[in-house]
């Protein structure tokens, strides 16, 4: 109920002033429990100005790259370069490192010498019928010492409902926006600055550039006191955002205008003419805004283009770590396998135990660079194990492990093997789980530089193990596996 009074809040307060005045204007007998409705009548116009004040109050967008300065940029030139030196010496053979190396010279050389970087890419943004294809060919190309690369993005908001959200990733990949309406703002192209500004549209990688201008165009539709009006509601909705001066009118293709020539002869011509862009307003505007925000412009492209790369480097070395990874896992197995196969158990909770041990807790976090004393692993292990069983992926994964042997004619000694495989098939779940939290903290120390104390606790430990168990269930390759269970533990087929 209270759900459908917002936004109605007029309604609210009418309907709260009339109920009142109904309750006062009845027969005695009723008057006597106006005491009752009082308070009702009261908290529904308290309602509907609540309402109405609430929703007249400017929404607060906080913009990205305030305070960007060289000490972020070479801080995160060292850690890139650092990653780097750590791919290099897991997996010397990467193709892509010396690209990659180049890369990070060019950078440090654009941020030692910004004068040899004075190009940038700047895109015009908007809805449809706001102009931008006509204002382009009339902004500068040079200024501030800059060579400005004026782009178009599709308009946004179109017929078709196009989702816009392809439009705002290229647009935070830019060294710039300007966002072009052709009047008041609407809704949904303040939702859009507000995506730009916070961040959110694309990546949402540090450097990503606010809205640098916004140009309210077609001003020559508009009486001088229009104009005036539609401007200062703009700058006030953006006040803290954008600066008063970067919002500007601008008419890119002013409709012609009729001109009456007075002939010598007395005669009259009349004939259309058109005028001038009136664009003088955009072009201080840029202008300003390229000298001020040079280092900035700089500093937020050279972060983004490091941000690729080290993702890049990253992903890279993920890859690597799982590869190495996976045969410390495979090898774990196969010895859990031929334990329990040799050795089989009637309790499940063992069987958890026999597929988990602290060596491959050890190798694996040797993998990652994350130490840890026999007895810290020790300790992961049985968690693990304990997790199993309370999860019930034990029974689970037995009663999958002998759907897959049925299908596949496979015979064996009654529950020796069928152990023996659950137990390499939970080694290699708790192996690929212990690969996901240990490749997120690894992450997490390298790149932020911190460490979450909480990332082996149990529960994210239960989170991420049932998560592993249901993703390798559903896409695991029985028949490979059985085959090399048949070869390492001398089972035959029927």
């Amino acid at each position: 109920m209270l759900q459908w009074f917002k936004g109605k809040p007029v309604w609210v307060l009418g309907a709260g002033v009339a109920g009142m005045w109904v309750a006062l204007d009845v027969t005695q007998n009723v008057l006597a429990s106006v005491g009752d409705w009082l308070p009702l009548g009261l908290a529904a116009a308290g309602a509907g100005i609540w309402l109405a004040r609430k929703d007249k109050s400017p929404k607060a967008v906080t913009p990205t790259n305030i305070g960007l300065g060289r000490s972020q940029v070479d801080q995160l030139l060292s850690l890139t370069q650092k990653r780097l030196a750590v791919l290099t010496a897991e997996k010397p053979d990467n193709a892509a490192i010396d690209g990659w190396r180049s890369e990070l010279e060019k950078i440090t050389a654009d941020l030692d010498w910004r004068e040899q970087m004075t190009g940038r890419s700047l895109v015009v943004l908007g809805g449809r019928s706001t102009g931008k294809s006509t204002l382009i060919p009339t902004l500068p190309r040079q200024t501030a010492g800059l060579t400005l690369d004026w782009s178009e993005l599709p308009a946004l908001f179109d017929d078709e409902g196009t989702d816009p959200a392809e439009n705002l990733a290229q647009a935070t990949a830019a060294d710039g926006v300007m966002l072009v309406l052709a009047g008041d703002m609407t809704a949904s192209e303040f939702e859009v600055l507000q995506q730009l500004c916070r961040g959110d549209a694309g990546a949402g990688l540090q450097g990503t550039p606010c809205v640098p201008l916004v140009v309210v165009n077609k001003r020559d539709q508009w009486l001088p006191e229009e104009e005036q009006a539609v401007l200062d509601r703009i700058r006030q909705r953006l006040n803290g955002v954008i600066p008063a001066e970067r919002i500007v009118p601008a008419a890119a293709a002013p409709r012609e205008l009729k001109v009456r020539q007075h002939q010598p002869d007395g005669s009259v011509i009349e004939k259309l003419e058109q005028p001038e862009p009136a664009i003088a307003a955009v072009s201080t505007a840029i202008q300003q805004w390229a000298k001020a925000e040079a280092d900035q412009l700089n500093w937020g492209s050279s972060m983004r283009r490091l941000h690729g790369i080290l993702q890049g480097v990253q992903g890279e070395l993920n890859d690597a770590r799982r590869s190495r990874s996976l045969t410390a896992i495979e090898q774990s197995q196969w010895i859990a396998a031929a334990a329990a196969f040799a050795n089989p158990v009637p309790g499940l909770d063992l069987v958890a135990t026999a597929a988990v041990n602290g060596q491959l807790v050890m190798d694996l976090g040797q993998v990652y660079q994350l130490s840890f004393d026999l007895e810290r692993a020790s300790a992961i292990a049985k968690t693990f194990g304990e997790l199993m069983v309370k999860l019930g992926l034990v029974e689970l994964s037995s009663q999958v492990v002998a759907g897959a042997l049925k299908t596949n004619a496979m015979t064996y000694v009654a529950g020796g093997a069928l152990q023996a495989m659950s137990a390499a098939y939970l080694t290699r779940v708790a192996g690929l789980t212990l690969v996901t939290l240990f490749e997120a903290q690894s992450e997490r120390i390298a790149i932020a530089g911190e460490t979450d104390e909480k990332w082996l606790s149990s529960d994210r430990i239960a989170t991420v193990l049932q998560a592993t168990f249901n993703r390798v269930r559903d896409g695991f390759s029985w028949h490979e596996f059985l085959t090399q269970a048949a070869q390492r533990l001398s089972l035959t087929a029927a």
